[in-house]
């Protein structure tokens, strides 16, 4: 499978699909916080929509394995 990076630009994230950029604030929460709470606070976030981002970004990393494994 093709490796796709994920691009930064002053509107947003450019070139990646929703499911990207959920794979991308997760990885990003698990090589960079500890807790949940210092996530949502950094991001602006309420601790509960942080928790909502994060677990669909795990499901989107799950699924994305999952095809992997299959294809």
């Amino acid at each position: 499978m093709k490796t796709k990076t994920v691009e930064l630009k002053d509107q947003g994230f450019a070139g990646a699909s929703c499911n990207e950029l959920l794979r991308h604030v997760y990885v990003e929460w698990m090589n960079n916080y500890l807790t949940v709470e210092l996530f949502a606070e950094h991001n602006e976030l309420t601790v509960v929509d942080a928790q909502v981002l994060l677990d669909l970004g795990r499901s989107a990393m799950q699924r994305n394995d999952r095809e992997e494994v299959t294809a």
